[in-house]
């Protein structure tokens, strides 16, 4: 596997994380975030399964969620850039 190919499956692999963290691990939470997100439901499956996130989705996604950017991108530091809590009442409906 090339580097690249690794670091998209990582980015993937987070990306899963904090969608099963935030909105759980059922159907209905891809259903929910894709819709806040303004996405398919398999638009977003496709960028858990390591397609490339367009900016002005990731970026609403960040907005969403309150992940950290750095962390997104290299899995260090701190998940989240604001409290938790906070992001989590902002993504329920």
């Amino acid at each position: 596997m090339t580097q690249a190919k690794q670091l998209r499956m990582e980015l993937a692999a987070r990306l899963r994380e904090i969608r099963t963290n935030q909105f759980g691990h059922s159907e209905t939470a891809v259903t929910i975030l894709a819709d806040q997100l303004g996405i398919p439901e398999q638009t977003w499956m496709n960028f858990e399964d390591g397609v490339t996130m367009p900016a002005e989705i990731l970026l609403h996604l960040l907005t969403l969620t309150g992940v950290n950017s750095h962390w997104l991108l290299t899995g260090t530091g701190d998940r989240y850039a604001r409290s938790r809590n906070k992001a989590k009442q902002s993504c329920r409906p």
